[in-house]
């Protein structure tokens, strides 16, 4: 559906989108080293992206300022390892990741943990 929208966009919408992505990596790159990004720590292998927690990460990281993300990015990752520790959060982002009902509830606590570091 996105897909098939996206071929109706005028170029000045995707310019703006490519800047929205731009910047969502550059946030999530100051908050995560490239090989950590989007996946669970501390990492015990070698793991492929976690579809969720790309999904909550790049929640966050469209919304804020890349240079706010440098300045909150040690609270952040306090605040991502507690999350990762939490047994609910844990098994949302580690089975049935697209479930509605699963999915609005993992993005309510993250909202929760990491929201309050985005103001």
């Amino acid at each position: 559906m996105a897909a098939k929208e996206g071929r109706k966009y005028p170029t000045r919408k995707i310019v703006e989108l490519n800047a929205v992505w731009e910047n969502a990596i550059a946030s999530a790159l100051e908050w995560f080293e490239p090989h950590e990004c989007f996946r669970r720590l501390p990492l015990r292998r070698a793991q492929s992206v976690n579809r969720a927690l790309f999904d909550v990460v790049m929640h966050s990281a469209a919304r804020v300022e890349l240079s706010h993300a440098k300045q909150v990015r040690r609270a952040f990752r306090k605040a991502y390892q507690g999350l990762l520790q939490d047994e609910e959060f844990s098994d949302l982002i580690g089975r049935a990741v697209d479930h509605t009902k699963r999915t609005k509830r993992r993005f309510e606590m993250w909202d929760a943990a990491i929201g309050p570091l985005l103001i």
